[in-house]
């Protein structure tokens, strides 16, 4: 209890005493984007929708700003969900009604937050494990980053394109590799299930042999039983 005590105590100080700065994103302090000082966000998780549930997730994109966002239904009833975008506004983005798996990328046109939905509402009776991959970046910050080098030195042009259409193939690779791992995971999920289903079908199959076997030794030896006097209590001949 003591050592517990020490570490919530620890915990509360480290709080106080160093706060939560934001990060340097290209030469401007901002709190939008906090990984590594690169623009953009990249988020990758599993998460269990209720039945009759809707999950909703926020992320803020800045206009310009390329969103991709793709799921897959894990496990669960019968393996559909809904998934919708809505802009900061309130309007529809993108939908995908009833589908196990699905992805969209759009290049968005207004600043602000970004609805990400999982709607599980005509699921009455069954939760469902999904798992969502969100990327966010923005192509303009990478011709910024041109312009900067090329004012450095003309020359360093060319190899600042090759970067540029290099980190865009990079994302496009972690994009599908998201995909890879989602089918994966899925993978391994109908597995178990499917191991359960055969050890819980071979005991069951065991009880009903062992239960017929019972039944028939009852009966041949209830076939032998004769009784060695008549019903009027008189010795059987």
């Amino acid at each position: 209890m003591a050592a517990y005590l020490l570490a919530v105590l620890y915990c509360c100080m480290s709080c106080f005493l160093c706060p939560i700065t934001s990060e340097n994103v290209l030469g401007h302090q901002t709190e939008d984007f906090d990984f590594d000082g690169e623009p953009g966000a990249t988020h990758e998780f599993k998460i269990e929708v209720g039945a009759t549930v809707k999950e909703c997730f926020y992320q803020k994109v800045v206009s310009g700003g390329q969103l991709y966002v793709s799921f897959e239904v894990l496990r669960g009833s019968d393996g559909n969900i809904d998934f919708f975008i809505k802009k900061p506004d309130g309007q529809l983005l993108e939908n995908i009604l009833w589908k196990p798996q699905g992805y969209v990328d759009n290049k968005v046109d207004q600043d602000g937050i970004y609805e990400i939905c999982l709607d599980n509402g005509f699921s009455r009776y069954g939760s469902k494990l999904v798992y969502l991959y969100l990327v966010t970046f923005v192509p303009t910050d990478w011709d910024k980053y041109t312009k900067d080098i090329q004012d450095l030195d003309s020359s360093l042009g060319n190899f600042t394109d090759v970067i540029s259409s290099v980190d865009l193939l990079i994302s496009d690779m972690l994009n599908h590799q998201a995909v890879s791992r989602q089918h994966v995971i899925k993978d391994w999920y109908r597995i178990i299930a499917n191991n359960d289903y055969v050890q819980n079908f071979a005991l069951f199959a065991c009880f009903v042999i062992l239960l017929t076997g019972a039944l028939q030794t009852y009966f041949v030896r209830k076939l032998f039983n004769v009784q060695n006097v008549t019903p009027t209590a008189k010795p059987r001949a």
